[in-house]
């Protein structure tokens, strides 16, 4: 769902956020977008060195935008962010004109409670979010939420348009 959102094109930028092992970034680049990784830890950025077009080191509530995407997929870490709203903030603005954020979070309600429960037992604190709170805060940092899915009872999948 999130790669549906995201509505790869050829030819495209893509940053994947906190990219992980790189499942988003490899799919992207197999579709012939050009793409950066961006984690916050090493050792998994070094596995996609090579195999994406740039590796950046850097979390995303630290992260300086530096340059544009034309596609933006966050998926899996603001669950895990101290300050959401800087987090947030650093998303939207690696967004270029025209293009397209995604991001992927854990929802408020029963699914939501149940992973933050499940992530406390391993004393990982976890953030949930409302429909709307994304959507005000795609607004406020000049984007247009175009459509919020909920691919599973637990999450919520959100892309938003940068005019």
């Amino acid at each position: 769902m999130v790669l549906e959102l995201a509505r790869l094109v050829p030819g495209l930028s893509l940053a994947d956020v906190g990219c992980g092992s790189g499942y988003y970034a490899l799919e992207a680049k197999r579709r012939g977008l050009r793409v950066c990784a961006i984690d916050a830890v090493p050792e998994m950025l070094a596995q996609l060195d090579g195999q994406v077009d740039e590796v950046r080191l850097g979390d995303l509530e630290s992260l300086s935008p530096g340059s544009a995407f034309d596609r933006v997929i966050c998926a899996g870490v603001l669950d895990f962010v101290a300050d959401v709203e800087e987090a947030f903030a650093n998303l939207c603005a690696l967004v270029a004109p025209g293009g397209w954020l995604v991001v992927l979070a854990p929802s408020a309600g029963p699914g939501g409670w149940l992973y933050k429960a499940e992530k406390a037992l391993f004393g990982l604190r976890v953030n949930l979010f409302e429909p709307t709170w994304l959507k005000e805060r795609a607004c406020y940092y000049g984007l247009s939420p175009a459509e919020l899915r909920r691919p599973l009872p637990g999450n919520l999948a959100l892309s938003a348009r940068r005019p």
